[in-house]
């Protein structure tokens, strides 16, 4: 990314509308009386252009020139092989105004096709994504803003760790770390839940025992109480016997006896075997949650499995595609350099051509600058010579006139005698003279004019030819310099298609490893479903067995056998037979019926506590199963939060951010030392490295710099102000091309904001030369109120009030 021109207007003392074209301006300094505006116009606009930002807190409208109601501000720039151009317009309302992006399109009527044109925050982002870089990585690596040249190695060790986090989009990882903190969130609630439903059941279960325990009787006293209450109603079914043996209505009786004896038991027996139907059912209801629940498990794990086997290939997925990207990027500008070469030869070639023509005119206007000026210095040596002898003649005319006056007149030549006539013809020829002298003259004096017009024309001619011969030559040099740039890219042409083709090769790698894992997974679930609903069906077949049989047991006594019709039968024709009975045995009979009625109640309330007994029992085993099912699952859920507990540290930034920041760090060393390799000679090295130091082996986050000087190894506070300035320089630019590399396309422009006034002399000297080698490869813009500094550099913003309003030039 190269800056090639900037323009301002309403912003700060810019009033007027003010642009600078720097495009092939490899060394720029910003040069004026502080409060002209250097800064404002070199560094603050391009940040305002590009982020929408101004150099402190406050409103926009306190940056919008006093008088104006809207301000603009535009940046042209190059990138991966297209130019673009960024402007935002400002107005005084509280974040008014709006932006837009776009790119040089000659077939546009315009000559540029918009890209995006809303509102700042999202032409913001638009820049950000194109360039890769957002405000914050402008700032570590391409713009230095004032103070602020040491960044990075002047931050604490733990703030470099969270700069490098977020100019390597690190913050990636927060994201999953709170979505793992929220899927633990809610495993925490289940587990919540879970222990809440066990503790009902061990307070119910805990509750039947208690009262089991209270009960009066306890097992074995109901059972002998029941044989105790049997005998009582054998003996009373004796003296029963014993009376009708002697009754008239003994038939009856004893058919009675008879039939409700076998009624009772068939009654007994049938809900007996209708409890186990309905126990039976129970446990089949049972069994087909805990199926459920047992195959929804594994199904969990299975999607855990997947998202493990994702996770674990996007870093490798997310590598190989950038790095791919880069490679495709880089053929494409090595194709269009191809195709360019031939052109870019041409024009070189031309430039020369057109060079040496133009050296070769200005030499022959050379010399007839020459010739015209020796033709010229004859015509003046004559014109001086007939001025002498016009002074020579009007003397002697003068002495020829006074001695022509006189009585002695005398030849001035040889001052012998003269006679008046004689004299008098010396005055005439001396007249003629004069008169021949003046003609003369006049010729001299036209063929001088005409030399010396001629002069200047070749002149002039001389300074046209030289002019053009030297923009040729400048034109020539741009593009040798070019044609070299070119065949750099070309000459990476190979090893960008192995790249590009070995991340192709990465990321059909792990498609397919990602595949087989996903289908030994997919295999490995379906064959534990499979063993799961084959178990599950043996016992929901021997459960339904058992129902069934319960079933046909329950139907079979709630059927009348034929023993009970007969015996119903027996009764009724006893009952017919009897016509009368005797007091005294019906007293008796009623007695004793009383008697074993009570007796019988009191059986049937020991048979059905029995039954309740049996039935709690068959509760307590149900709940002990419940609980013991819900706990196994418990121990799964702690299982589960264990996993998501894990991700959630392995997603911190101690955890995979770091390790991935470590890994970064040999080829960031590497970008940094090749840049400090050329700013410094090969005098120092900087390693930046990732500390894991802290207590119990667990990283403290932290980065540290080390500075290898001839004289050692340094602190960077402990370096001189030269080798602070090449440092700091070195980790910016290092940087900006492990950044660019993800783009495709390198920063070829570094903007200082001041910093030199911190320096001696060497210091500034020191940093001169390194502004000055890093300029080989990136176009430097830096302001300074130094002279030391101004002058050393070729190329000036100069930068001065006039009319209360800034006008910035190129010198």
């Amino acid at each position: 990314m190269r800056i090639l021109s900037i323009e301002v207007e309403g912003l700060w003392s810019y009033r007027d509308r003010q642009r600078i074209d720097i495009a092939n301006i490899p060394l720029l300094v910003g040069a004026g009386e502080n409060g002209a505006g250097k800064s404002a116009i070199i560094v603050h606009a391009i940040i305002a252009a590009f982020y929408a930002k101004f150099p402190s807190p406050g409103v926009q409208a306190d940056y919008i020139t006093d008088g104006t109601t809207e301000a603009h501000v535009s940046v042209e720039f190059e990138h991966g092989g297209a130019t673009y151009r960024i402007g935002r317009t400002f107005t005084r309302a509280r974040s008014g105004g709006q932006g837009s992006l776009s790119v040089k399109d000659e077939s546009n009527t315009s000559g540029w096709r918009p890209l995006v044109s809303k509102a700042h925050a999202d032409v913001t982002k638009a820049l950000s994504e194109l360039i890769g870089m957002d405000y914050d990585a402008a700032t570590m690596t391409w713009i230095s803003e004032q103070g602020a040249t040491g960044k990075f190695p002047e931050a604490q060790p733990r703030d470099r760790f969270k700069l490098l986090s977020g100019l390597f989009d690190l913050d990636v990882y927060d994201e999953k770390k709170k979505q793992a903190e929220t899927k633990g969130a809610e495993l925490a609630k289940r587990h919540e839940a879970l222990n809440g439903r066990i503790a009902e059941l061990d307070h119910t279960l805990e509750q039947s025992a208690e009262v089991a325990e209270q009960s009066e009787q306890s097992d074995v006293d109901v059972e002998e109480t029941l044989a105790a209450e049997q005998t009582r109603l054998d003996q009373v079914n004796t003296e029963v016997a014993d009376l009708n043996s002697g009754d008239p209505e003994r038939r009856v009786r004893e058919a009675q006896a008879a039939y409700d004896v076998v009624h009772a038991r068939r009654v007994q027996l049938a809900d007996e075997w209708t409890r186990e139907v309905g126990r039976f059912e129970r446990s089949r209801t049972d069994a087909v949650h805990r199926h459920q629940q047992t195959t929804a498990q594994v199904d969990a794990r299975l999607t855990a499995q997947l998202l493990a086997v994702d996770e674990r290939t996007s870093s490798s997925r997310r590598t190989a595609e950038q790095q791919k990207q880069s490679a495709a990027q880089a053929l494409t500008q090595i194709a269009d350099a191809e195709a360019r070469l031939a052109d870019v030869r041409t024009r070189a070639a031309a430039a020369r051509d057109q060079a040496v023509q133009h050296r070769q005119n200005a030499e022959s206007f050379g010399r007839e600058v020459s010739e015209q000026s020796g033709v010229r210095a004859g015509f003046k040596t004559e014109w001086d010579a007939l001025k002498q002898r016009e002074q020579d003649a009007n003397k002697r005319l003068e002495t020829l006139r006074t001695s022509a006056s006189g009585e002695h007149a005398t030849c001035f030549t040889c001052n012998q005698h003269l006679s008046p006539a004689d004299a008098q013809a010396l005055i005439t020829l001396t007249e003629q003279d004069l008169a021949a002298i003046a003609a003369r003259q006049d010729v001299v004096k036209a063929g001088g004019v005409t030399a010396g017009q001629a002069m200047n024309a070749a002149a002039a001619g001389q300074q046209q030819e030289t002019a053009l011969a030297e923009q040729a030559e400048r034109t020539a040099e741009q593009a040798s310099q070019e044609q070299a740039r070119m065949e750099t890219v070309i000459a990476s042409k190979a090893e960008r298609t192995a790249a590009k083709r070995d991340a192709e090769m990465v990321l059909l790698d792990l498609d397919t490893e990602a595949d087989q894992e996903k289908a030994k997974a997919h295999d490995a679930r379906d064959a534990e479903i499979a063993a799961l609903d084959k178990a599950h069906q043996r016992e929901l077949a021997g459960i339904d067995q058992e129902t069934l049989n319960a079933k046909e047991q329950a139907a079979q006594f709630a059927v009348i056998p034929t023993e009970e019709r007969d015996l119903a039968n027996a009764l009724e024709t006893a009952r017919t037979a009897v016509a009368a009975e005797v007091a005294e045995v019906a007293a008796a009979r009623a007695d004793l019926e009383a008697r074993r009625t009570e007796i019988r109640e009191r059986i049937n309330a020991l048979v059905a506590e029995r039954s309740r007994r049996n039935e709690a029992i068959n509760q307590r085993r149900e709940l002990k199963t419940r609980i013991d099912l819900l706990t196994k699952d418990r121990e799964k859920l702690e299982q589960e939060q264990e996993t998501y507990k894990t991700l959630v540290k392995a997603f911190s930034q101690t955890g995979i951010p770091a390790m991935v920041l470590a890994g970064m760090m040999e080829q960031l060393n590497d970008s940094i030392n090749m840049s400090l390799n050329r700013l410094s000679r090969g005098q120092m090295q900087v390693r930046l490295a990732a500390s894991k130091d802290g207590a119990k082996n667990v990283s403290d986050n932290k980065v540290t710099v080390y500075v290898e000087t001839p004289s050692g190894t340094r602190t960077y506070e402990a370096l001189s102000g030269g080798q602070k300035f090449r440092v700091a320089l070195a980790i910016r630019t290092g940087l900006a091309e492990a950044i660019a590399r993800g783009t495709g396309a390198p920063v070829e422009t570094f903007i200082l904001d001041e910093g030199w006034g911190s320096l001696d002399m060497k210091g500034i000297i020191d940093a001169t030369e390194a502004v000055f080698r890093l300029s080989e490869t990136t176009n430097v813009l830096t302001v300074t109120h130094i002279p030391e500094v101004r002058d050393a550099f070729p190329n000036r913003v100069e930068v001065e009030m006039v009319g209360g309003s800034s006008v910035a030039r190129v010198v």
